[in-house]
């Protein structure tokens, strides 16, 4: 099949076949709709406490929300006693889940670092004494790098890069692609006989169906999955990402500097003699050690950088003396109310953030 008739054939699946069912009510291509489950109704990333919300699917090495798993336990039991399957779904089997976002960041994370490491912190060696310059070719490399990946943990749960898994609403029951690769599956399990009374069973505990993968099912937290969800009190299933962001980077700061003052904790210099000959002279770099690098640099200091790394990760440019006035007033209202009303402040009057509603 050519790309072009598989770009035709996909659209007419779209128009066709999965715009007329309702319960193919998710899609993740659309801009709203894809951070489902990974902001709140102000915009701010969220991710799983996935050690007291997230539960692992019987019988499965799946997982995801708590009370998705119970709704979904519900829906299967029905599965069960219908008379005719689904055709491609003889049973409702859990294949993927939840996925962890900050183990996913980690990886990402290491990637950013390892560029910024070999293209800004060796090549610039000799002029990093301690920890206020070492951050500072960071940044250097962060302002490189800043289109091409999220810095922060926050960024990269609303990124492409995080996947939906990462919500704990999502249950794949079918290891395959949602690509167009298999529209034949799709059409074949919309037409199914039994398809309408699968969407009954869906509608009753709470799940919607992915529009380009009808065997994903994306837990619809309104109507009835709010029964399950309040069994266990309609809260405490989220944390907000942004309140990881500086431990993260500071974490991999220290990593990284680290590795600089063992790796390179004496250079080489070369001269050339009169007969022809090179001699190698070799002495100790002056800087600091990991710990007292590290304790030079102060709370102020690293909230400080967190400012500057947000400001880059947004695209925002501030002129210096402005960021110097707003700094101050976002520093005190963290020592004062502590650290989300001093973040408040930095997104609306630093980044200029917009509170928005994805649903």
């Amino acid at each position: 099949m050519t790309t072009r008739k598989t770009l035709i054939d996909s659209f007419k699946y779209i128009v066709n076949d999965a715009n007329p069912v309702k319960v193919l009510a998710f899609d993740n291509r659309d801009l709203r709709q894809s951070l489902y489950g990974r902001v709140d109704g102000d915009r701010r990333a969220i991710a799983p406490l996935n050690k007291t919300a997230i539960e692992q699917i019987p019988g499965t090495d799946a997982s995801a929300l708590c009370y998705v798993v119970d709704a979904f336990t519900d829906l299967k039991a029905k599965y069960e006693r219908l008379e005719n399957p689904i055709n491609g779904l003889p049973i409702l089997h859990a294949k993927k889940g939840y996925v962890n976002p900050l183990e996913l960041y980690d990886i990402q994370l290491e990637f950013l670092f390892t560029a910024i490491y070999a293209n800004f912190i060796l090549p610039n060696k000799k002029k990093i004494k301690g920890m206020g310059d070492f951050t500072n070719f960071v940044l250097q490399g962060l302002v490189q790098f800043s289109n091409q990946t999220p810095i922060t943990y926050s960024g990269f749960v609303k990124s492409r890069l995080c996947p939906m898994h990462a919500s704990g609403l999502v249950i794949d029951l079918l290891d395959v692609s949602h690509g167009t690769s298999t529209l034949n599956l799709k059409r074949k399990i919309l037409d199914s006989p039994s398809f309408p009374a699968f969407t009954e069973m869906l509608t009753s505990t709470g799940f919607v169906l992915l529009k380009h993968a009808p065997w994903c099912l994306v837990a619809n937290n309104t109507g009835p999955m709010t029964d399950y969800s309040g069994r266990y009190g309609n809260d405490g299933f989220y944390y907000h990402c942004r309140g990881y962001d500086l431990d993260k980077l500071r974490g991999k700061i220290r990593e990284y500097y680290e590795l600089l003052y063992f790796a390179e904790d004496e250079d080489v210099a070369y001269n050339v003699c009169h007969d022809g000959t090179i001699k190698a002279k070799r002495y100790s770099v002056d800087r600091r050690a990991v710990d007292d690098a590290m304790n030079s640099f102060f709370s102020k200091d690293w909230y400080r950088f967190y400012v500057n790394v947000r400001a880059i990760e947004e695209n925002i440019y501030i002129p210096e003396s402005k960021l110097d006035r707003h700094f101050e007033i976002c520093y005190s209202l963290l020592i004062k109310h502590g650290i989300e009303r001093s973040l408040d402040y930095l997104e609306r009057k630093i980044l200029n953030t917009k509170t928005d509603y994805y649903i």
